[in-house]
């Protein structure tokens, strides 16, 4: 299968395709992630979100292009939601 890179999901909407979440939820992208604003549009209006989370000059994989930007987010998070 030849590589179609970010046209596999390009039409992709989150609608429809996940029940009502009530936990809370963080939405995290990078500020060049193929997954824009309008793709994330789709997720805040399913789950319980805070909002979504832009993570400065990281793409698809922040966790690996900035993992103290990622961590600190992802922390702060669940310190919020579980401070235990």
């Amino acid at each position: 299968i030849p590589w179609r890179g970010i046209q596999a999901i390009s039409d992709y909407e989150a609608r429809g395709t996940i029940a009502e979440c009530s936990v809370p939820t963080l939405l995290l992208r990078g500020e060049y992630d193929f997954c824009t604003s309008h793709c994330m549009e789709g997720w805040k209006d399913r789950v319980e979100a805070e909002g979504t989370v832009v993570l400065s000059n990281c793409s698809h994989y922040a966790m690996l292009e900035d993992e103290g930007l990622y961590g600190k987010e992802l922390t702060s998070f669940l310190q919020r939601h579980d401070p235990n």
